[in-house]
């Protein structure tokens, strides 16, 4: 949450609440075109398994975060970086079939 507050130019916040899923929308426009980011910050504990899916299968860029003082965190991180690449590699598989 904190990379996406900075990165979209929002104060970081002192206190942190665990976030659940919050969406965030940026336009840029560049040489002309306007471009629409849409950015969806989760906690990586989705208790929706198929929603975690759907936005995997519509999503075109990921990034994952980790703690580096939790080995938890980045078990969870590696689990979640190969159910994307499956789910990719099976949405690929479908279109070119």
């Amino acid at each position: 949450t904190c990379i996406i507050d900075w990165f979209l130019g929002k104060p970081i916040k002192d206190s942190y609440l665990p976030t659940i899923e919050d969406f965030h929308r940026k336009i840029y426009k560049i040489k002309g075109e306007i471009y629409r980011l849409d950015i969806l910050d989760t906690s990586g504990n989705d208790p929706f398994p198929a929603m975690k899916k759907l936005n995997i299968m519509t999503g075109d860029l990921f990034v994952l975060v980790f703690s580096i003082d939790d080995i938890d965190t980045y078990v969870q991180v590696k689990q979640l970086c190969e159910m994307i690449k499956d789910l990719k590699k099976t949405k690929q598989d479908a279109k070119n079939n």
